[in-house]
């Protein structure tokens, strides 16, 4: 029995199978399909070219009459999703495409098995064939090595052309590059002079703005100095206007005392003046009192007189112990005058 060749899926998911045999041989079409379901209950159909040779349905079996006895497949390998067609004792006629159809589900899958069966002379014929075919093969094989050898060779020629030209092209791009950092490397220096003028010019500008900032804040402190200076000054001034102020109001009120003072003795020296007239005043007054009151004792039984200590002042008394009433304008003058005396003498004091 001849052997299965190998399988290729299809794009369409249909199946191709190449097998082949020698005349009088029993071969097996192999077509082996991943089923969700078991074979068995599943309806298909075996074609040669557009015939139809075997149909399996509803589990029953019936092969065309043509293929009636030698056209078999086994159930038991159905259930295993085995759905091999077994063609027995072939011939060259039996060559040929052998198509299997199968539905499931609203689908079709198709796998097409073909058959060569070749005899001793057909293999003679394709063996000859074959060494021609192999002859004609090296020669085109050593046409295409040579062919490939020149395209190598002109590939290497262009190889090293293209090489030399990218070394010519690579010490160029170097001696640029070479000239291109020499000249980044001069304005770098340039830039890096430009840049040290550029900073020496700052820290001067710096330095002379310092150097102003340092002259103005001394002229500042030297005006504010001034303006202290000044201020201390004013005030200086101003105590000693104060000063002078309270010096002079101490003069004035020194000089007001003592004025006060002045006076005050002036009327105490007027004080002790009038007093001492009003003492020879009172001592007159008591004479003529003495001497009139001795008649007037004499008359009422000595009934004594009392002398009015208030003021110093000796009224004239009643025969009943009462002071009288001066009669004269000389007594009540005199009278006035002291009390007057009195009385300024105790407002100074």
């Amino acid at each position: 029995m001849a052997e299965g060749g190998e399988v290729e899926k299809a794009e369409d998911f249909s199946f191709a199978v190449s097998v082949s045999a020698e005349p009088g041989e029993d071969v097996i079409l192999p077509v082996h399909l991943s089923l969700d379901t078991s074979a068995v209950s599943m309806n298909f159909c075996w074609y040669r070219e557009s015939q139809l040779i075997y149909q399996y349905k509803d589990g029953l079996e019936s092969p065309s009459s043509d293929y009636e006895n030698r056209a078999s497949l086994s159930v038991q390998e159905l259930e295993r999703e085995n759905l091999s067609l077994s063609l027995r004792n072939v011939q060259e006629s039996d060559s040929g495409d052998y198509t299997l159809q199968v539905h499931q589900h609203g689908c079709l899958k198709t796998v097409i098995v073909h058959l060569q069966v070749r005899g001793k002379r057909q293999l003679q014929r394709e063996i000859e064939q074959r060494e021609e075919k192999c002859k004609l093969e090296r020669q085109i094989m050593k046409l295409e090595l040579e062919k490939q050898i020149k395209e190598l060779e002109m590939k290497k020629q262009i190889k090293e052309l293209q090489l030399e030209k990218q070394i010519r092209e690579l010490e160029q791009e170097k001696q640029i590059k070479k000239l291109e950092e020499e000249k980044q490397i001069k304005e770098l220096e340039e830039e890096k002079q430009t840049t040290e003028l550029k900073m020496v010019k700052q820290i001067m500008k710096l330095e002379m703005e310092k150097q102003i900032k340092e002259l103005e804040m001394e002229k500042q402190i030297k005006e504010l100095q001034l303006e202290k200076q000044i201020r201390e000054l004013e005030m200086e001034k101003q105590i000693k206007e104060l000063q002078l102020e309270k010096q002079i109001r101490e003069l004035e009120q020194e000089k007001w005392i003592k004025e006060q003072e002045d006076e005050k003795w002036i009327k105490n020296l007027e004080m002790e003046k009038q007093m001492k007239g009003l003492g020879r005043l009172n001592e007159n007054l008591e004479r003529q009192t003495n001497e009139l009151s001795s008649p007037t004792h004499a008359l009422h039984g000595g009934v004594p007189r009392r002398r009015n200590s208030l003021h110093g002042i000796p009224p004239y008394m009643s025969d009943d112990g009462t002071p009288e009433t001066p009669e004269t304008e000389e007594d009540r003058e005199t009278i006035d005058t002291v009390e007057r005396v009195i009385k300024s003498g105790d407002q100074n004091i």
